[in-house]
């Protein structure tokens, strides 16, 4: 996926319209602050670039985000829900 608009929080009136080929990926901070065993974040920056290397159906990106943050944290256990829905058009 390329051409990506990051909006950091969703405004409840906020109307949004997918064009063909676009996705809307919506996470908790579970993702952003989950950790590996150096107890490193796996931070915006990594899930935008798996976003941006991602496949482009939505249930593949899930599966492509959460296999990419298992990678990461290799075990480290977490402390916050992992909460991610990926909707696409």
């Amino acid at each position: 996926m390329d051409g990506t608009n990051i909006v950091g929080a969703i405004n409840p009136s906020l109307a949004i319209t997918l064009e063909p080929g676009q996705a809307l990926v919506i996470y908790t901070d579970g993702v952003t602050d989950a950790v590996n065993e150096s107890d490193e974040d796996y931070g915006l920056t990594r899930m935008f670039e798996a976003i941006r290397s991602g496949p482009a159906s939505a249930q593949d990106m899930v599966s492509h985000l959460m296999g990419d943050l298992s990678e990461f944290s290799n075990g480290a256990p977490q402390t916050d829900d992992i909460t991610l829905l990926v909707l696409n058009r």
